[in-house]
């Protein structure tokens, strides 16, 4: 299968790239320094070239490229799956929270996926959508949880963490694997978090574990759960277990 992929110059989408190819799949990246990723005309010339089965729709991007990719999936009968985020559920109460569950994002970032959600289901009943929890990579560099903690470890010295908040969050190579498999499944939206209860302090401290310089510190907060369920997602490991 060929699958043409946004986001390849970020931190989530090589992973998923490097898991697709080892279980066989051809990905070829969708890069904007390449073609004008707003010239609708550009990109159907380019997505006809690469004449994919599937596109995964990763990278960030204007709500106004989502709606060509999508409309271009329809015209071209391509596969579409796109990676949205706990975030949209960020105006909300207390989780965790399920598919069926309304979002109400309050954040710029949140109402942006929402959005482009909502552009994707508006113009194909049968893409794929997954929500991710906050990733967890394997070093310092990226937009992920661990570059994050330690940014906040050198400005600090230690890192704050509540036994109150309980966060959705994933092992990006599991959150790759997931995304991948996904496409084994009816379309549909899922919900992918590998959270099983676990407090923040209770995370930092495995976490510890694996890079020895995170400093947990324990705080009160306000109680908080962001946590999202999905028991069709179910066969990845857990947070606190050995990947």
């Amino acid at each position: 299968m060929t699958i043409l992929m946004t986001g390849l110059h970020g931190t989530l989408a090589p992973i998923v790239a490097t898991h697709a190819s080892l279980e066989g799949h051809v990905v070829v990246p969708l890069d904007r320094d390449l073609i004008d990723i707003e010239d609708e005309k550009q990109l159907q010339s380019f997505i006809k070239e690469v004449n994919p089965d599937f596109i995964f729709h990763i990278g960030m991007g204007s709500i106004s490229f989502t709606r060509s990719l999508a409309t271009l999936s329809k015209t071209l009968n391509i596969q579409f799956l796109y990676t949205s985020t706990v975030m949209v559920f960020d105006g909300n109460g207390q989780g965790p929270f399920d598919p069926s569950t309304t979002p109400t994002p309050n954040s710029e970032y949140g109402k942006y996926k929402y959005d482009s959600e909502q552009v994707i289901v508006d113009i194909l009943k049968d893409a794929y959508i997954i929500r991710l929890g906050w990733q967890i990579g394997n070093n310092t560099s990226g937009n992920q949880m661990i570059a994050q903690l330690k940014q906040e470890y050198l400005e600090k010295g230690y890192n704050e963490a509540s036994e109150d908040v309980y966060l959705a969050c994933s092992w990006m190579t599991e959150s790759a694997k997931a995304i991948v498999s996904l496409i084994k499944e009816k379309p549909g939206l899922y919900h992918f978090d590998q959270n099983d209860h676990i407090s923040m302090f209770d995370l930092l401290t495995y976490l510890k574990t694996i890079h020895p310089w995170i400093t947990p510190k324990k705080v009160k907060s306000t109680p908080y759960n962001n946590q999202m369920i999905d028991t069709r997602l179910t066969h990845h490991k857990k947070t606190g277990q050995k990947r």
